[in-house]
């Protein structure tokens, strides 16, 4: 290639470099982990934050996210489908067989705001997780920053923990005094786990994302009832009202009616939930290594790396 072929090139490589966006998407814990590594490794990046907001988040998640802005200083665009409407519009709740509700609210809504210019996107896979991530396509390249690093999720928790920006704890108190309980005299066994530990283990919720999410268990809901009774209200109405027109009822869980469950079988959800913890302190202490197979067990059962990743 001639001299003068050789430079025009590269300009055009450089033109089109700097053409290129760079986009974070936020959502929990791992991805804020990525952005805080990817900013530190090439701050001079003009990067594009975003959340998909559907307009089902806990209040928690709202203020964990204007925290983030003010520390760090970053605009994150808050772009997303009110998944309340397309629930309406459909007369039918989402379900790991009907899973309409990330793809309308938030997938789409998130290609829109790509457009057909070259991206860089940058997801919060970690180095210990076993997963599928983004396909890259004609337009966008996925980029996993943990994975880059070798981060796992005790380096998640650790570095969230340095700058203060641990994602919102859910702390349950019912399970917390259940546990205890449960343990006895040996109750003193839960100061031996790490903080990051405790925090997982007494949350009342495994994920941060829609606060009617068909992936949340029977234990999640019964947290919700307590601690934002206005939310599992809304979430019990959305069950009554819908499949009316289909003339065919809908539920959140499989068990039955999410209000029903609560009023009927609260204790008993709650017992069953605080010894698993139990298990899962005495198995941690016992063999040395804390079991995170629920936080693995819950990126494989959530929608894609959109939803509380």
């Amino acid at each position: 290639m001639a001299g003068g072929e050789a430079d025009s090139a590269l300009g055009l490589e450089e033109e089109e470099e700097s053409n290129m966006r760079h986009i974070i998407p936020i959502s929990g814990k791992d991805s804020l982990c990525a952005a805080l590594i990817q900013t530190t490794r090439q701050p001079d990046t003009n990067y594009e934050f975003l959340f998909c907001d559907v307009g089902a988040e806990l209040p928690e998640t709202y203020a964990w996210l204007e925290q983030v802005e003010r520390q760090t200083g970053w605009t994150i665009q808050r772009i997303g489908k009110s998944l309340a409407d397309v629930i309406a519009q459909r007369d039918i709740l989402p379900s790991a067989n009907r899973r309409f509700c990330t793809k309308e609210c938030k997938i789409r809504p998130m290609e829109k705001f790509y457009g057909k210019g070259q991206t860089y996107v940058y997801y919060g896979l970690r180095a210990d997780e076993n997963r599928v991530g983004v396909r890259p396509s004609d337009t966008s390249t996925p980029i996993y920053p943990l994975i880059e690093a070798g981060i796992d999720l005790r380096g998640v928790w650790l570095i969230l923990n340095r700058q203060n920006l641990l994602p919102p704890s859910f702390f349950w108190p019912s399970l917390y005094y259940r546990v205890c309980e449960f343990l006895g005299d040996s109750w003193t066994l839960i100061n031996e786990l790490p903080e990051w530990e405790q925090r997982m283990l007494f949350a009342g919720r495994t994920r941060s994302n829609c606060h009617f999410c068909f992936y949340q268990r029977q234990y999640e809901f019964t947290w919700l009832a307590e601690a934002h009774p206005d939310l599992f209200e809304n979430a019990a109405w959305m069950e009554r009202r819908t499949g009316r027109l289909q003339q065919s009822p809908f539920t959140w869980l499989s068990a039955g009616h999410v209000d029903n469950l609560v009023r009927n079988r609260r204790q008993q959800i709650l017992d069953r939930r605080a010894r698993d913890v139990v298990e899962m302190i005495r198995r941690r202490l016992n063999k040395g290594l804390f079991n995170d197979s629920f936080d693995t067990e819950i990126a494989l059962t959530s929608c894609g790396l959109l939803c509380g990743k």
